[in-house]
């Protein structure tokens, strides 16, 4: 209990009735990032500071952009064949639409939208009724143009909630190996240890959906390591070239994390698909809203994807 410290907390825990300590445990054992506390794992973003009235004002608007998102997501998927006919791939309608594709399974499968709502939900409710501050509620992902190489993109851009234990068991695993904190041995341990078991955690839940799905997530993230080690080399050869980062290596480096994503996640985002066409567990999509408005305003939205996609 010495270990870990909340910022307001004025007296040991310890000294704390049974029902805090108890909400504190919790705290400790599910905040996975850390807010608030003396453990707050890096590159969370930036904490909002405003009132609360703008704060509950501004994150409505926020929930809005990314249902609107997700919509646009489902309203992709309804019409795109490639998510409805047995043995198409999402590569197979060029490298553009291969890149929406990802795309829309990214802000629907892999649940980037979907978990925003749900995570700006509660801190509209929790800051509303105060039980909270708006500082509490730092953004769930970070920014998207923190993302011009693979380690920024998974070290800043997407979300931080498994972090904390994941570099706590790479540095353990360092120093068993001998390696000093802060040397690129440790580093490179942290590193492959931490995709290791993240590829072995999402093998579990492949696993709870269908064996048949065993290995689907495994490669994905084990590439994942190998290809921020192969950027690592990239770049240290780049520095010692005299190349400065610039607005056009960071060109260069959105150019580079598209292609990655465009060349890794067809093959887990294909089986999946697949899979849920085979077993009868891909669920209808029903109309979404911006079919609803663009009927409203007279507008026939799916017979223009329908074209859209018949003449590729």
């Amino acid at each position: 209990m010495q270990e870990y410290r909340y910022e307001s907390e004025e007296k040991p825990i310890q000294d704390a009735p049974f029902l805090k300590r108890w909400y504190w445990s919790l705290c400790v054992a599910y905040g996975f990032r850390g807010v608030g506390w003396n453990y707050r794992v890096k590159n969370i973003p930036k904490t909002p500071r405003m009132s609360r009235r703008a704060f509950v004002l501004v994150t409505l608007l926020r929930i809005f952009k990314y249902a609107f998102l997700l919509d646009a997501a489902h309203l992709w998927m309804r019409y795109n064949p490639v998510f409805s006919s047995p043995g198409a791939s999402i590569t197979s309608q060029g490298y553009i639409l291969r890149c929406a594709n990802i795309v829309a399974m990214t802000l629907f499968r892999m649940d980037y939208a979907s978990s925003s709502i749900t995570y700006l939900a509660l801190a509209v409710i929790t800051v509303a009724a105060g039980f909270y501050e708006p500082r509490y509620w730092p953004d769930l992902f970070g920014q998207w143009r923190d993302a011009y190489t693979i380690r920024r993109f998974w070290g800043h851009t997407w979300h931080q909630t498994m972090r904390r234990w994941l570099s706590n068991y790479g540095k353990v695993a360092a120093r068993f190996l001998g390696f000093r904190p802060g040397s690129q041995g440790s580093s490179y341990t942290q590193l492959y240890v931490g995709f290791i078991l993240s590829a072995f955690i999402h093998t579990l839940g492949d696993l709870m959906i269908s064996p048949s799905l065993l290995g689907t997530s495994y490669w994905f993230f084990i590439s994942q390591a190998i290809a921020i080690t192969v950027e690592d080399g990239v770049i240290a050869v780049a520095r010692r070239a005299g190349v400065k980062e610039s607005a056009l290596t960071r060109a260069v480096g959105y150019a580079w994390v598209c292609w990655w994503f465009a060349y890794s996640l067809p093959r887990p985002f294909d089986t999946m698909i697949g899979y849920a066409l085979s077993s009868g567990r891909l669920e209808a999509v029903p109309p979404t809203m911006i079919e609803s408005f663009g009927g409203w305003l007279g507008l026939d939205v799916g017979s223009a994807l329908r074209t859209l996609f018949a003449g590729l």
